[in-house]
């Protein structure tokens, strides 16, 4: 608990780094965790950072990745390289953001669909489906492959090296089609939160549901809207 600025008290992501380091983003910052210390060293937006507010944290091989609600950072422990609309993005508003070792690509959610990086360029996946769509959660699945949650179109499972797509709706049986997370477990289960509830879900080889389980007030939530 930050008793001095409460609104680091906030949290919107917290990660592991690959060294073992623990990041928190927050309302007004990004703290790193000093386990000896037993306290944090914070980087805020006077620092270099597209903004103050940390949506969400990503790593890859050589960097991290911070999704804010003004822009997308690479911090390679040195020096802020910033990304926005400026240099290519659909939107300011980071909504996701995910590394494909497969690709060598960071997915990043916006509220206009999935802008890519790769090699420092800025790039976009392009499916009518997302059209002017947030994307709120990107997850990887069987390895190569991601979990897209949607705003609307419900669950999107793409290949992109094949670019190749299929859409979980509720014409399959999901609660809805406004998904705030989509992940899998160590079982390869989707996990779905929703607008109205939790969907438990298993596909098949061909990604077709073959098993939902639907969890909500009738069987023990408090509340149905989940959003983390």
């Amino acid at each position: 608990v930050d008793e001095v600025d409460t609104y680091r008290n906030m949290i919107h992501c917290l990660k592991e780094g690959p060294d073992g380091t623990i990041w928190v983003g927050t309302v007004k910052g990004l703290g790193k965790y000093d386990k000896v210390k037993d306290s944090f060293h914070w980087i805020t937006r006077e620092d270099g950072p597209a903004g103050y507010s940390v949506m969400n944290l990503e790593f890859d091989e050589e960097a991290m990745w911070i999704g804010t609600g003004n822009g997308l950072c690479r911090y390679d422990g040195k020096s802020f390289k910033i990304y926005n609309i400026e240099n290519g993005l659909a939107a300011n508003g980071m909504t996701a953001t995910r590394y494909l070792k497969t690709n060598n690509t960071l997915y990043i959610g916006t509220e206009l669909g999935i802008n890519t990086i790769k090699d420092g360029k800025v790039g976009s996946v392009t499916m009518p489906e997302l059209a002017n769509t947030a994307v709120f959660s990107i997850n990887k699945y069987q390895d190569s492959l991601l979990l897209i949650g949607t705003a609307g179109t419900g669950v999107v499972i793409f290949d992109p090296v094949k670019n190749r797509r299929k859409l979980v709706t509720t014409r399959d049986g999901l609660a809805s089609d406004f998904i705030y997370f989509v992940a899998a477990d160590d079982k390869d289960y989707l996990w779905i939160g929703t607008e109205k509830g939790i969907n438990r879900v298993k596909l098949d080889g061909n990604f077709d549901v073959v098993e939902n389980l639907h969890f909500g007030y009738e069987n023990g939530l408090t509340g149905v809207e989940t959003n983390q």
